[in-house]
């Protein structure tokens, strides 16, 4: 199982980076900004994806697929392959104020849709939809979508508290220009999730590592008398 990763926040910006260093893009307590007159709108969605099927590829096209996603954990010639798509992406809709230290941001409207888009499984064609060798392929590669989804559930509850606690605890952030200040949640929003993904692909790659080990694969293979 491979997991390919897409994250839309944005880079943070050169300018805010140097002023970080030098205490400028503070948090909670923005030296100077005015206190925020409401607390923002947050809507955080985590997806769990949707499974589609590839029924067309040979073996040695699979591995080509695999070497692509950046691992051979099949060999030369899988006979099943799943890829599955994590994606971070928000969209932050933020006030600024200039005063004398900088630019003071506020969120207004965030949204955040954290998880998986897809799950591409890819069965060896050679196997017909209904034959053993098949129902086996399919077994194995459900399962591994079933642990993603899993780690993700398991720390779904983490993620929510990561980001609501930072809103909480930064109700207004102070940046070095506008620019930085309408992109300062998400930016720094990234780093507040970084740790906790991480820990969620620890966790299911763990349990991919177990699912395709040679004890379990061999359990798989001999579900069928013949391949």
């Amino acid at each position: 199982m491979k997991l390919s990763r897409a994250t839309r926040f944005a880079a943070l910006s050169l300018l805010c980076g140097l002023a970080w260093l030098a205490g400028l893009c503070g948090g909670a307590g923005a030296a100077g900004c005015p206190a925020p007159t409401a607390p923002p709108a947050l809507s955080v969605t985590v997806d769990y994806g949707s499974i589609f099927y590839d029924l067309d590829h040979s073996s040695a096209e699979l591995g080509w697929i695999e070497r692509q996603q950046g691992g051979m954990a099949h060999g030369e010639h899988p006979l099943g392959l799943t890829v599955s798509t994590f994606t971070t992406d928000g969209r932050s809709e933020t006030d600024t104020r200039r005063i004398a230290q900088g630019w003071c941001a506020y969120p207004r409207d965030m949204s955040l849709r954290v998880g998986f888009v897809s799950h591409r499984i890819y069965i060896d064609r050679r196997f017909p939809p209904g034959s053993c060798m098949y129902g086996a392929v399919l077994a194995h590669e459900q399962e591994h979508v079933r642990i993603a989804r899993t780690a993700l559930a398991r720390h779904e509850g983490e993620i929510r508290r990561a980001v609501e606690g930072f809103l909480r605890g930064n109700p207004v952030l102070l940046v070095a220009d506008e620019a930085a200040a309408r992109q300062a949640y998400l930016d720094r929003l990234k780093g507040v999730l970084d740790p906790v993904l991480a820990r969620l692909d620890a966790e299911a790659n763990a349990g991919h590592a177990r699912l395709d080990a040679p004890a379990s694969l061999d359990r798989t293979r001999m579900a069928c008398p013949a391949w």
